[in-house]
């Protein structure tokens, strides 16, 4: 499948071209990617570089004032034109400890792109495309997925390693889907007890992203609930069967109410 590059502004490509004249592949990755495909404006902006040594890339791009603020994952950022630009060097993830951080990193540049898309999270995650001829790369049926609104684990034995991905169901499922694939749901349910190997930090993050980004975010509020992960916030917890009075609150109980009030919120914040 091609889509257009009309929409790649052209600090990206200009970036992406350098990276090139260096002998770089350069590929389009994350939330950009299923934004293309779905007719919307990105506004992220993740490059993934194929043939070139992560200190090969960083010298390339040494003009743009780099940071290189996860050089223990593989990646660079930069802001050029007033763009912010996240670029990584293809990686693996070996799981050698607890949490999300427990992780051995394993920078290959010779990796194939579906090698590298092994390691993301859902299956719409694993897309890429090539940022100059609008391919796209779909190894793993990431684009049936997405046009189906399906969160799927990408592949399940890498999927429980990281007990972060249930908080990233929650808030992409509000965001980019409508329904999580019922074996990927059994995963995520059997991942509760791994929440407090997460960093408060990404926790927050995660919900961040549901209730400033989201325009549903009691999309998210009901997965929480359903997959069982609930019971880590309590306060939550507490309003499911909370009854209120009839007469003032016909919705039902605190808990209906409150996803109605987190919706309005975000319809609040968007006008």
């Amino acid at each position: 499948m091609h889509v257009s590059t009309g929409c790649v502004p052209n600090a990206v490509l200009s970036v992406a071209r350098q990276i090139r004249s260096s002998g770089g592949r350069v590929m389009l990755v994350g939330g950009a990617v299923i934004d293309i495909v779905l007719g919307r404006v990105p506004k992220d902006w993740d490059l993934e570089v194929y043939g070139v040594s992560y200190d090969d890339l960083a010298a390339t791009l040494s003009n743009h004032n780099p940071k290189l603020v996860g050089q223990a994952f593989g990646i660079i950022k930069i802001n050029f034109d007033g763009f912010d630009i996240d670029i990584n060097v293809p990686r693996k993830d070996n799981k050698v400890g607890i949490g999300h951080k427990g992780f051995e990193v394993l920078m290959d540049p010779s990796m194939t792109v579906e090698e590298a898309a092994r390691r993301r999270d859902f299956t719409i995650n694993a897309l890429a495309m090539d940022v100059f001829t609008g391919e796209i790369a779909d190894p793993f049926g990431g684009l049936n997925d997405l046009h189906a609104g399906i969160l799927r684990a990408t592949d399940p034995r890498l999927f429980v390693q990281d007990p972060l991905r249930p908080l990233r169901a929650m808030q992409l499922l509000a965001r980019k889907a409508k329904s999580v694939d019922h074996d990927t749901m059994q995963l995520i349910r059997s991942m509760v007890d791994t929440f407090p190997e997460i960093a408060p930090e990404r926790v927050h993050e995660e919900w961040r992203k549901l209730l400033l980004k989201a325009e549903r975010p009691s999309v998210g509020l009901e997965f929480l609930r359903n997959s069982g992960w609930i019971v880590h916030f309590p306060e939550l917890h507490a309003l499911i069967g909370c009854e209120q009075h009839p007469e003032w609150h016909p919705e039902g109980d605190v808990w209906i109410h409150s996803c109605g009030t987190v919706d309005s919120a975000a319809w609040g914040r968007d006008q």
